[in-house]
């Protein structure tokens, strides 16, 4: 078969033979055939798909996204489906890696981009508020800033010292879309990364930007600083110069895009506790770049700061946000009063109106005792924990009966990660594989978390009892961090209709999680505190988005692991939904959310609160918390 790029624009007028119908994309895919998978498609204009196309298009003659992936799916399931620059890139799932690679290397920010031209067509449009007086633009894309953003000097030296000194976790303090962070891989550092972030748009693209990367893990949406407590954000038309200060004429001079442009009311945690104790204890390198608030950070983290051994922030030569400490200020308490060392002062933002750098990067050393550093998980888990409850009916697509084969077939990939299966049932898995613990009843997501080893330090894994676990968990646990909570969509998959040997994927589910890694501390809290109800059983809908908000609300990190990697792989079946049921426990996971909310001992975490204030009829606002809470959990 031959290789082949198929690229494929909408009718755009004049007399071509989409003339009839403005938009006659569906029967061009369709021309197509059957997409081998050594071919890709192109599809220009994306945002006429994701949204109804603006005037003069007309709406009716444009399919929607879903009708365009349905059509996509009917010429080839191998193929994954990504937006890259306004264009859809329909691509085989073998060279998925190299996608997403060139996405986030060339991949343009669209949020600020828009942010850009709001800028530039405000009402306050005269030349000079964009260009200044003397007609020149102003900010970083133009003159000497220009030449400081492209030189990269902050961050190159910020990754040498992380390889000499051996740094393994970086927390990243206004994290914005991510920018820091992708520079840091690019410069080879392979270590944990948390990322911190307010600011609303921001924080859904740097989820987007460090969603293929498990070890780069965006925490919930919120600021840090010296206590808890809420504060009025800023935001700023570039987004990346949003602060809790306000932005001072000198700094509104040189970069006319500083400017406010709205504000959002954000939770601020102390930085020390930001995650949990033993977890922060082994930060061992900082970045700050909060517009101002960098003093509050540092106060934060007072008490942890004894571990970290590099740190770069953001400091100002002159009064950049009304009310913030300078560079002398910070230089000072970092060295004279935390031990720092200076590795170099480097100029960052330059104002060539008046001739003065304004915005320097600091970086700083301090040698510190070597922190112990927990084990890989190459060594496999601790065990499996699920709930085998009779066998399955499962059929292929020549109608033949499989669903004992592949409860067989589970326990055997069960088996390539740990060598300890555990099932909480009420009847016994009939498998001498498979240890039995057994449950009265239906079991409850207590009974199961109660059931799991937490005589060592290794992770285990959750998760249904029809889910078989791919072969790319082998080879992905060498990289997942033992300290997180991960969690997977599951992959249907179905008998190939052409290799009755093989299994093919058929589509991922994104609305729930199938399959959890749990680390070992956060079993020894769940048997503690034992924070799901009873009211949540295996096999009933609810839980699985309870179990990472629970999780976060007490300080550990949370990652989804990538939608192109097919780890929890679950055959396909007729859906059995009962609507009573998850109404019910709807209601259940509203209160167990509000109950986060009140509890003391919880992290005070945006995504919480705004599960609360979700409206509507139940079911809508069901079906919004179900999409907010997938969307926003790593």
């Amino acid at each position: 078969t031959s290789s082949v790029m198929y690229w494929l624009t909408h009718w755009r007028g004049g007399s071509t033979g989409g003339a009839g119908q403005e938009c006659p994309l569906l029967a061009e895919i369709g021309a197509v055939g059957k997409l081998n998978e050594q071919s890709v498609i192109l599809i220009d204009d994306a945002r006429y798909f994701l949204g109804p196309p603006p005037a003069p298009h007309r709406p009716q003659d444009w399919p929607r996204l879903l009708d365009l992936i349905e059509a996509l799916k009917l010429i080839s399931t191998r193929h994954e489906l990504w937006v890259i620059n306004d264009v859809v890139i329909y691509a085989p799932r073998n060279i998925a890696d190299d996608v997403v690679a060139y996405g986030r290397n060339h991949g343009v920010d669209l949020v600020n981009l828009a942010a850009l031209a709001r800028n530039n067509v405000s009402k306050d449009s005269s030349p000079e508020a964009i260009h200044g007086n003397d007609g020149r633009r102003h900010g970083l894309e133009s003159g000497l800033n220009r030449t400081l953003l492209a030189g990269e000097r902050s961050e190159r030296i910020f990754a040498l010292h992380a390889q000499r000194l051996g740094i393994n976790r970086l927390l990243d303090i206004g994290a914005n879309n991510g920018q820091f962070a992708m520079k840091m891989r690019r410069f080879g550092f392979e270590g944990m990364i948390y990322s911190v972030e307010p600011q609303a748009g921001a924080h859904t693209a740097l989820m987007r930007n460090a969603h293929a990367d498990v070890r780069w893990i965006p925490l919930a949406r919120q600021a840090v600083g010296r206590a808890r407590g809420r504060l009025t954000l800023n935001l700023a038309a570039n987004t990346w110069s949003s602060s809790f200060f306000p932005t001072h004429e000198n700094h509104l001079r040189a970069a006319p895009d500083t400017r406010t442009v709205g504000h959002e009311s954000v939770f601020v945690t102390s930085t020390a506790t930001l995650l949990r104790e033993p977890l922060m204890k082994e930060i061992d390198a900082l970045k700050i770049d909060v517009q101002g608030y960098e003093l509050e950070v540092i106060e934060g983290f007072r008490s942890s700061m004894h571990g970290i051994q590099l740190v770069l922030l953001e400091m100002s030569l002159v009064e950049c946000y009304v009310g913030a400490p300078d560079l002398f200020t910070l230089d000072r308490v970092l060295v004279n009063e935390l031990g720092f060392n200076r590795v170099a002062i480097e100029p960052s933002f330059y104002d060539d109106r008046v001739g003065v750098v304004q915005q320097f990067d600091g970086i700083y050393v301090r040698k510190s005792p070597p922190l112990q550093r927990p084990s890989a998980i190459a060594a496999g888990f601790s065990a499996i924990v699920t709930s085998m409850h009779g066998k399955p009916s499962r059929v292929t697509p020549s109608g033949a009966e499989i669903g004992e084969g592949w409860l067989r077939h589970c326990v055997q990939t069960w088996q390539q990660q740990s060598n300890r299966i555990i099932s909480v049932s009420e009847v016994s898995p009939n498998d001498m594989r498979v240890q039995w613990v057994p449950s009265a009843d239906r079991p409850a997501i207590a009974d199961l978390l109660a059931a799991i080893p937490h005589d060592n330090d290794r992770p285990t894994i959750l998760c249904n009892a029809d889910i078989a676990i791919g072969d790319l968990l082998t080879q992905l646990r060498q990289q997942l961090d033992p300290r997180t909570l991960y969690l997977a969509n599951r992959f249907e998959v179905q008998v190939s209709t052409t290799n009755p040997q093989a299994i093919e994927v058929q589509s991922v589910y994104q609305l729930g999680f199938d399959l959890f890694v749990l680390p070992a501390e956060f079993v020894r809290f769940a048997h503690k505190s034992l924070p799901i109800g009873p009211e949540f059983r295996i096999g009933e809908p609810w839980w699985d988005y309870l179990l990472p908000l629970v999780a976060l609300s007490a300080g550990f990190p949370v990652k989804r692991l990538p939608l192109n990697q097919p780890v929890a792989l679950h055959y396909v079946h007729a859906t059995k939904y009962h609507r009573d049921t998850w109404l019910s426990r709807g209601a259940d996971f509203f209160a167990a959310i509000a109950s986060l909310t009140r509890s003391a001992a919880s992290r005070d975490i945006q995504l919480l609160h705004d599960l609360l204030a979700l409206e509507g009829s139940t079911e809508k606002v069901l079906n919004m918390a179900s999409s907010l809470v997938c969307s926003h959990t790593g």
